[in-house]
Parts: structure tokens; sequence; C-alpha cells
């Protein structure tokens, strides 16, 4: 997903299915992309 670089990434909290290191990762490799990440 942030290959194809997009502005915002908007995520269910409940995606993550409780596994927090996952949803870290995630803001990280978002985050170095300039990426506003979002998660509901």
């Amino acid at each position: 997903m942030a290959e194809r670089k997009p502005e915002r990434v908007v995520c269910l909290d409940d995606g993550f299915a409780v596994n927090d290191q996952l949803k870290v990762n995630a803001v990280r490799i978002l985050k170095t992309g300039n990426i506003v990440f979002k998660t509901v």
C-alpha cells in the first residue's frame, strides 16, 4: 500500500486483530513515506 504513495490511509482498528505490533509496523512504514495513517 505504501508503494502506491497515497496521501492518507484509513483502516478499521479491528483489522489489526488486537495485534499491536502489526499496527506499529504499519505506522512506521507509512510515516517514512509521509503518509497520514488513521484507524477508526
